[in-house]
């Protein structure tokens, strides 16, 4: 594993002219580094600082920018150090009937990166899994954390939008024999309409959320089985509040899209808290969702979200919580070169 460095940065405001820049000068005192080293932990100047503030806050929240090994390295060694202060719950953008299955993985295999990513590659569509963020290769950094310190995994997010044929399997399985031959024909068609539906909207035709939404075949499916069995209604459910949220981005709703989605993400998190008997004054949790999802008060896309709840949430449990903003200072193109 390479070292790498960080740095955190605390940005205070300066009065400018035209002429005035934002230099390196301005910055370095408000600025502290570290590594993380070969056996992934914390070392440099700056780790008593970072470690002193993982103490102060019971929730810390990771502010990423989507599909940095980076990151999932930065992940693997906040689970190092939050262990040691009691903590073992891990909030990750994920839906949470993914999150059923990235539990039981997680639990059962002796190697759950390798299971995870073996379940992924059997449901993926165009090189995308049916859920993000556990399958590339820098995640399994973390993923053997969650395995080793018994952390369990809460998904707040809406299911992804090609893992229906997945949730379509999870609730035939909810089915005893009997009833799997009773309802098999139906299943087959559902799952060829939904790949049906997202080939014409591969193709630049229906959006593969319109067809769905306009489709009498699948909530007739899920009617019928959830009679047969009522927990499928949980994955029932999920497919379609997911589903409206990606409908109302097809048909141009965008600000009803955000504010749905948010929405959906609030009501989980707290649905986990209640079922867990979550304690904000004296329980731990660290939550990683892309930056627009972490922030404290209104986001950039014009909504109060998941980071304003669980600050809000914190504050009047007379606790602070810790929101830490991932940023990238290059990239590399496809033959090796830096840009940015």
């Amino acid at each position: 594993m390479k070292n790498f460095s960080f740095f955190l940065l605390l940005v205070i405001p300066f009065f400018m002219s035209a002429q005035d820049t934002l230099g390196v000068k301005h910055l370095e005192k408000y600025t502290t580094h570290f590594s993380i080293n070969g056996n992934g932990k914390l070392e440099g100047d700056g780790v008593q600082m970072l470690k002193r503030n993982l103490k102060e806050h019971p929730v810390v929240l990771i502010g990423e920018y989507h599909g940095s090994p980076r990151v999932s390295e930065f992940t693997a060694s906040l689970i190092h150090e939050m262990t040691a202060l009691g903590c073992n719950k891990f909030v990750a953008e994920v839906g949470p009937i993914a999150t059923k299955y990235i539990n039981e993985i997680v639990s059962a295999s002796d190697d759950p990166f390798a299971s995870l990513k073996e379940l992924c590659d059997q449901y993926r569509v165009d090189d995308y899994p049916p859920f993000p963020f556990f399958d590339n290769k820098g995640d399994k950094l973390f993923v053997d954390l969650l395995k080793k310190y018994n952390w369990i995994t809460w998904g707040i997010d809406q299911e992804f939008v090609v893992g229906y044929q997945m949730l379509v399997d999870r609730s035939f399985e909810m089915l005893n024999e009997k009833q799997k031959g009773l309802m098999k024909s139906m299943m087959t068609e559902v799952k060829d309409s939904l790949k049906s539906f997202y080939e014409i909207d591969d193709n630049d035709g229906k959006r593969y959320s319109v067809s769905i939404k306009e489709s009498k075949l699948i909530p007739a499916y899920f009617e019928q089985i959830s009679e047969l069995n009522p927990e499928i209604k949980e994955v029932a459910d999920a497919l379609f509040a997911t589903n409206t949220i990606y409908y109302l981005n097809a048909i141009k709703k965008y600000l009803e899209n955000n504010t749905s989605r948010a929405r959906y993400m609030k009501t989980n998190m707290k649905s986990y808290m209640k079922a867990s008997n979550f304690n904000l004054s004296e329980d731990r949790m660290l939550v990683k969702l892309g930056q627009y999802h972490a922030g404290r008060g209104l986001s950039p896309m014009d909504v109060y979200d998941v980071g304003n709840l669980m600050s809000e949430l914190s504050e009047l449990n007379g606790k602070k919580s810790l929101h830490l903003c991932m940023q990238y200072r290059y990239s590399k193109d496809e033959y090796g070169e830096s840009e940015g």
